[in-house]
C-alpha cells in the first residue's frame, strides 16, 4: 500500500465564533473601563515623569447613536498601528511599557467587537499618524483574510493633534439601550473613579459625557492613637519582580466600602471584597479564634484593607484577563492572601473591642470616641512597615454576665409586678433576682 501524503485539518476559528467569544463575558461597562486602560498605557509611555499625569486627558462620550472616546496620550505609533495594536492577543516582539495595565491585548478589540458594528479609530503621534474604518459585517464576511485596511496614514508634520480618537456608530441594541440612559453614565462614572482614581490623583483628567471625574484616594484612620498596618513583600523568580505593598486598618463605618482593595499597577481589581476569596471567614477545627478570621458581619464595617501588586511585566500580577478579578490559583496572590488573612486578625480584636463599648454608657467609651475625632491619610503617606496600633482601653474590667430566661403565665406576672412597684416584666425579673440573691446568698 502507497504511503499516503499528511493531510491537513483546518482547526482554526471562524470569525463570527471568535467574535462571540472575545465579547460575551464583559460587561459594556468594564470595556469602556478597557479603552481607558489604553489610554492611561499611552501617558505613562510618552511621560517625562509617570507620577506626574496632569499633562493629559481623555474624554469619553456615548448616547443611544454612538460611542466615543478620544484622548492626548501620545497616540499610536503607526508601526505598532500596522504590526501590533489590532492582533488578537498581545503579538511576539511588541515592546512592553513598564508598569502596563492594558497587557492582554484585547481590550479595544473587545470594546468595539462588543459596542457596535462600524468604527473608526484615528490617532496620531509626533512622527506618523493613520485613519482605520471597519464595517465588521463585511470583515466577517471576508472569509480568507483576517486583516483590516488603513484607509489613510502618512508622517505627522505637525498638522494632526497628538493623540487617539475612536467612534463606533450602528450600535448593537444592548448597547444603545445602555448607552442611551442616565444610570448607566452613573454606573460608568463611578467605576471609572474607584478602578482610576490612582491615576487621577495623579492629574490625568478624565470626563464622562461632560462631567470631571474627581479623584478617589484610598485612606485609613492614622494620627497618634492609630496607626494602620503596612507591610511589603516582593516576589522575585523572574526577570521583573513583583512587589505587594499591603495596609490593614480602619476608616469611616461604612458596610458599602469596607473589605479588603486589591490593585494591580495603580488599577483597582477588585474593590471592598468581604468573601473569602479575600480571607474572611477562614475559621475552622484546626484554628482557634485569635488565629481564624471571621464572616463578614457589619460590626465590621469600619475594616478597611489594601493590596497593591506592582511589576514591570504586567503578566505575572494576580488578575484575570477582563482585570474584573483576582486569579484565584495565582501562587503570588495564595502567598499574599495567607499574610492578608493574618494582618486582618487584630483589626478585627480592635473592631470587636469597639463593639462590646456599644452597649456601655457613652462616658464608659474611650474607643468610640477615640475614633469620633481620629483623622485619615492617604495610604501614599504610609512609608515605613508598621504594626496595627490603636489606643489602650481604660475602661476597668467588668464581671461577666449570663442572660436569665424563663416564661410565666401572664396574669402571675403582671400581679407580681404590681405587688413589687416594678414597670414592666423585665424589671420584675430583675427585681425578684435581687431578692431572692439577698434571701439565700448575702443573709447566710
Amino acid at each position: 500500500m502507497a504511503e499516503q501524503e499528511p493531510m491537513k485539518v483546518r482547526v482554526e476559528p471562524t470569525k463570527e465564533l471568535f467574535v462571540y467569544i472575545l465579547t460575551r463575558d464583559i460587561a459594556h461597562q468594564a470595556a469602556i473601563i478597557e479603552l481607558l486602560d489604553n489610554s492611561v498605557d499611552g501617558a505613562k509611555r510618552v511621560a517625562t515623569d509617570a507620577s506626574d499625569l496632569s499633562k493629559f486627558w481623555v474624554q469619553i462620550e456615548f448616547d443611544g447613536d454612538k460611542f466615543a472616546i478620544r484622548d492626548n496620550c501620545g497616540g499610536i505609533p503607526l508601526e505598532v498601528a500596522r504590526d501590533y495594536a489590532f492582533r488578537f492577543g498581545r503579538a511576539e516582539g511588541m515592546e512592553r511599557i513598564p508598569g502596563s495595565i492594558g497587557q492582554f491585548g484585547v481590550g479595544m478589540k473587545r470594546a468595539l467587537f462588543s459596542f457596535g458594528r462600524k468604527y473608526v479609530v484615528e490617532s496620531a503621534t509626533e512622527k506618523d499618524w493613520f485613519r482605520l474604518e471597519v464595517d465588521l459585517g463585511k470583515w466577517i464576511g471576508e472569509k480568507d483574510s483576517w486583516d483590516f485596511e488603513l484607509s489613510e496614514y502618512g508622517e505627522n508634520d505637525g498638522g494632526k493633534e497628538i493623540g487617539t480618537r475612536i467612534e463606533v456608530t450602528d450600535l448593537v441594541e444592548d448597547a444603545a439601550n445602555q448607552f442611551g440612559q442616565d444610570y448607566f453614565r452613573t454606573r460608568v462614572e463611578n467605576e471609572i473613579r474607584q478602578k482610576h482614581g490612582f491615576f487621577i490623583a495623579r492629574g490625568l483628567g478624565v470626563r464622562v459625557c461632560g462631567s470631571t471625574i474627581p479623584s478617589h484616594q484610598w485612606q485609613l484612620i492614622a494620627d497618634d492613637q492609630f496607626a494602620p498596618e503596612y507591610l511589603e513583600k516582593v516576589y522575585n523568580g523572574a526577570e521583573a519582580p513583583v512587589k505587594a505593598r499591603i495596609y490593614a486598618g480602619v476608616g469611616k463605618s461604612n458596610p458599602s466600602d469596607a473589605g479588603w482593595y486589591v490593585i494591580c499597577n495603580g488599577r483597582l481589581v477588585l474593590g471592598a471584597d468581604k468573601s473569602e476569596k479575600t480571607g474572611w471567614g477562614w475559621e475552622s477545627a484546626e484554628m482557634d479564634a485569635a488565629s481564624g478570621t471571621p464572616r463578614y458581619h457589619n460590626q465590621f464595617a469600619r475594616f478597611r484593607g489594601y493590596v497593591l501588586f506592582d511589576s514591570d511585566d504586567a503578566g505575572r500580577l494576580p488578575w484575570n484577563t477582563t482585570k474584573t478579578d483576582i486569579d484565584p490559583d495565582d501562587a503570588i496572590w495564595l502567598d499574599a492572601r495567607e499574610t492578608m488573612a493574618g494582618v486582618m486578625r487584630p483589626v478585627i480584636n480592635f473592631l470587636n473591642l469597639v463593639d462590646s463599648e456599644s452597649d456601655l454608657p457613652e462616658s464608659e467609651r474611650p474607643l468610640t470616641a477615640a475614633l469620633a475625632t481620629a483623622q485619615s491619610k492617604t495610604i501614599a503617606e504610609v512609608k515605613s512597615e508598621q504594626k496595627f496600633r490603636y489606643p489602650e482601653s481604660p475602661r476597668p474590667a467588668r464581671p461577666k454576665t449570663v442572660s436569665i430566661q424563663y416564661r410565666k403565665e401572664k396574669g402571675r406576672v403582671d400581679a407580681l409586678q404590681e405587688a413589687m412597684g416594678t414597670s414592666s416584666a423585665r424589671d420584675t425579673g430583675d427585681a425578684a433576682f435581687e431578692e431572692a440573691y439577698q434571701r439565700y446568698v448575702d443573709d447566710e
